[in-house]
């Protein structure tokens, strides 16, 4: 039953991250709708989350291939 319940917080917060950035898009403001994507709060509780459901280990694991990408991902951007 806990796994249940880790899946349904795990797609609640998904379906209100992914509503807001649809939403901000449709009223017009792109802008906004990148801001909220890009949202550091999120990166915060998708850690708290891997952490949760995987441990210390996974947790790691995610936030070493974090750091790796995050190179990438500003060179795209610039």
């Amino acid at each position: 039953m806990e796994d249940i319940l880790k899946y349904a917080l795990n797609f609640l917060l998904g379906g209100l991250t992914l509503a807001g950035e649809i939403w901000a898009s449709e009223s017009g403001s792109g802008r906004a709708a990148a801001f909220i994507a890009t949202l550091p709060i999120f990166t915060i509780v998708t850690t708290m989350m891997v952490y949760y459901t995987g441990g210390p280990e996974v947790c790691k694991n995610y936030l070493l291939g974090m750091i790796w990408f995050t190179p990438a991902w500003l060179l795209c951007i610039a």
